[in-house]
């Protein structure tokens, strides 16, 4: 979030919706792929 305050010149507003938005797509695709992995491997 600094990083995007200081050197983009990003709103703090801005930056830190962002970083949520970034931050609830990696769990949700962590929490997809630890779900789905059994399924896959044949377990269930």
């Amino acid at each position: 979030m600094p990083n995007l305050v200081k050197r983009c010149k990003i709103p703090v507003a801005v930056s830190a919706a962002t970083s949520v938005f970034v931050i609830a797509i990696a769990v949700l695709s962590g929490s997809v792929t630890a779900i789905l992995t059994p399924f896959s491997e044949g377990r269930s």
